[in-house]
């Protein structure tokens, strides 16, 4: 059996070396199918009795179906070959005569249509049993791990795009997120300027003025612009400061209890819608402009001299144990003018000079517990107040001016219900009410700024 298939392995060489002299010498002018009937006729038939015909016919049977239970069960033929011996004559028939021919399928894929169709519809590479060799299951096994790597490389790109995407969406956020920061520092930047500038006034008046003063520029401007205005001037004086200060067992002990007097008496000016001018040594200058204060602007200043004189009794009981000796006839005086008045910005300050402020600070140089009005002062009280307080006359000596008629006052009990500023009674937003911020037209620039940055 081994000699028959070296006979035909012999036969198949020279049938192919026939074939491929032939090729050689003109490739283009035979059709596949008819090179492949020459190699077959070519082929002799072998001892055994097979010829190349059946020979590949049973290679193709094999290689279709090769673990096929009738193959399984061939017992050694009628002509003495078993199945081993028809595989090993496949291989050899399709180890040299087709190899030639395989490659020049592989270089012209339309010779691969002829012989496909001339053996019956089988692959011609299932048929030569080329399935089931080394090389191909190599080539196979190559092929598989080279698509798991694309696979895995494909995920690994989509897991990285993913990423990406997410960082973009994330960087987005921030610079959102940075630009909404920067929008509100800049906001607050100018709020705070803004404040800082206006402080010297905000620091003078009643918290309840500051939200008006921030939205009405028409208010501000009333202060800022150096306008004249009608108004009331308070000047109060602690007599015989120096002989007080003498009786302090320590300056420390002195100055605490200025500084509680003052403190004190700031307050009441600015509980009575007026404006707090400065502390003066041994006193303060506080000014009740009609348009801040209202039209009762004359009820309100009688009423807080009266409220001055017993902050200062309460008080120098209180720090009776400051003193050495407590003298009986220690006391404020109360100096109230009226007339018209200019703002001025002095330093960081703001104050009112004019006729009025002059002679408010001299008669608070008068008797310790009263309160005194000079003329315009009087008049307009007299006008608006009449029945709510006693007035009288009084002489008082003026350094360099002699003997001057003041009107002594002091409110007498009556209950009254003094009208509220204009500038309070106009609706405010409640959520920002008491709140202190800088004005639409200071922030304008601020909000130009935001609209430049990214994301708005």
């Amino acid at each position: 059996m081994s000699n028959s298939s070296d006979e035909l392995q012999a036969q198949a060489d020279r049938a192919a070396s026939g074939l491929r002299s032939e090729d050689d010498r003109a490739p283009h002018s035979v059709p596949p199918a008819t090179t492949m009937e020459m190699a077959l006729k070519a082929m002799k038939p072998n001892p055994a009795g097979l010829d190349a015909s059946s020979i590949l016919g049973l290679s193709n049977a094999v290689a279709k179906n090769p673990m096929d239970a009738e193959v399984k069960a061939m017992r050694p033929n009628p002509v003495g070959f078993d199945i081993t011996s028809i595989l090993g004559l496949s291989n050899a028939v399709a180890k040299n005569p087709m190899s030639d021919f395989v490659r020049g399928i592989e270089r012209q894929q339309k010779m691969y249509a002829g012989l496909n169709s001339t053996f019956g519809g089988i692959g011609v590479l299932t048929s030569l049993g080329l399935r089931d060799t080394v090389a191909y299951r190599s080539v196979r096994s190559k092929e598989v791990e080279l698509q798991n790597q694309l696979d895995q490389k494909s995920e690994t790109i989509s897991t990285l795009e993913r990423s990406i995407a997410e960082a973009e969406t994330n960087d987005m956020r921030k610079e959102e997120q940075h630009a909404t920061e920067v929008a509100r520092w800049k906001t607050t930047a100018a709020e705070l300027r803004w404040t800082q500038e206006f402080r010297f006034l905000l620091d003078r008046v009643s918290p309840d003025a500051h939200e008006a003063l921030t939205s009405s520029s028409d208010l501000r401007e009333r202060f800022l612009e150096g306008q004249e205005c009608d108004a009331f001037v308070v000047a109060v004086d602690i007599r015989r400061s120096t002989e007080l200060m003498l009786k302090a067992r320590s300056p420390d002990a002195f100055a605490e209890f200025i500084t509680s007097l003052c403190t004190s008496l700031e307050e009441i000016v600015k509980s009575s819608y007026g404006v707090f001018d400065k502390f003066t040594g041994d006193g303060i200058l506080a000014f009740f402009p009609n348009f801040f204060s209202g039209d009762d602007a004359a009820y309100r200043v009688v009423r807080l001299a009266d409220q001055c004189h017993k902050c200062f009794v309460s008080l120098y009981r209180k720090h009776r144990a400051s003193f050495t000796s407590i003298l009986m006839d220690i006391g404020l005086c109360v100096g109230i003018d009226f007339g018209r008045v200019q703002f001025v910005r002095v330093a960081d300050g703001l104050t009112v000079v004019g006729g009025p402020v002059v002679y408010a600070c001299r008669l608070s140089d008068g008797p310790a517990g009263k309160t005194l009005l000079n003329q315009p002062a009087y008049e307009e009280i007299s006008e608006r107040i009449s029945s709510s307080c006693f007035i009288s006359e009084t002489t008082i000596s003026i350094k360099h001016e002699g003997n001057l008629l003041a009107y002594e006052v002091q409110p007498n009990g009556k209950e009254y219900e003094p009208a509220k500023p204009s500038w309070l009674m106009e609706e405010v937003n409640p959520a920002s009410q008491g709140q202190i911020g800088a004005p639409s037209d200071v922030l304008s620039d601020s909000r130009a700024d935001q609209q430049l940055l990214p994301g708005h």
